[in-house]
């Protein structure tokens, strides 16, 4: 087999600052504390240069960390360009559910206009993480029989039973990602500094939802390879670069 026929998927790590975007990606890609990322003031996209190989599938997976998308000038491009590469998507969030997170992704309302032919491409999976939540949230997922994935459904909803804005951002997401999850994590480490065995625990499932839900990105009815991966985003960049869009029919 050539090595161009490897299959190539990148997941995208999304969050403010104050979420800990570094120490969650750190540990998901089960790095040690003197290596990794180290990105409290990042910008853009940062991606990690080793890539998670999936023996099995002949996969690599490539992780991205972004900053947390606003209104800024540019990055309605760079949301539509990480919506377009990526397979799966990871909102992490420090604490509970909130209306800031629905308020953060303001830009999916942007994305009909900024990629043309949207639907020859595959949506990435959605999933959300929120980060030191209570022992007594995640006891009441189990013990409702809920799935978290509800759970957050059902926040989202009464948020927009308040706010016709937040009403249309629910009915957006709902839209653009038609696959969603959510999961709940424990506080990273306990009050002594020790780690927080649930929580590794947590990113462990977090893994393995990786490994088995990540799906090659599709063009135009294309499953793309490592090398097509690469001559799609350079493409999307030079299409951002003339027209301030990402026109899928020029790759």
């Amino acid at each position: 087999m050539s090595k161009y026929d490897v299959k190539a998927s990148f997941v995208a790590i999304i969050g403010d600052q104050k979420s800990g975007k570094s120490v969650f990606l750190n540990k998901l890609l089960d790095l040690p504390d003197d290596r990794g990322y180290n990105t409290d003031n990042s910008e853009g996209l940062l991606m990690w240069s080793v890539p998670y190989y999936l023996k099995k599938e002949n996969r690599l997976i490539f992780f991205i960390e972004c900053s947390e998308f606003s209104k800024n000038e540019g990055e309605d491009s760079l949301f539509a360009l990480v919506f377009c590469m990526c397979s799966m998507i990871i909102y992490n969030v420090l604490g509970e559910p909130n209306e800031k997170v629905l308020t953060n992704l303001s830009l999916m309302g942007l994305l009909g206009t900024t990629v043309k032919d949207m639907k020859k491409t595959n949506p990435p999976k959605l999933v959300w993480t929120f980060r030191d939540v209570n022992e007594k949230t995640i006891k009441q997922t189990i013990d409702g029989n809920f799935s978290q994935t509800q759970m957050i459904d059902n926040k989202f909803m009464d948020f927009a039973k308040k706010n016709i804005d937040f009403k249309k951002m629910f009915v957006t997401v709902n839209d653009f990602f038609p696959e969603k999850a959510c999961y709940y994590l424990p506080k990273a480490v306990e009050a002594n500094a020790t780690p927080n065995k649930e929580f590794i625990k947590s990113m462990c499932t977090l893994r393995n939802l990786i490994e088995d839900q990540i799906a090659g990105k599709i063009i135009y009815d294309t499953v793309l390879n490592a090398r097509m991966m690469l001559t799609f985003i350079n493409s999307a960049l030079e299409t951002i670069r003339d027209k301030n869009v990402i026109d899928l029919i020029y790759w």
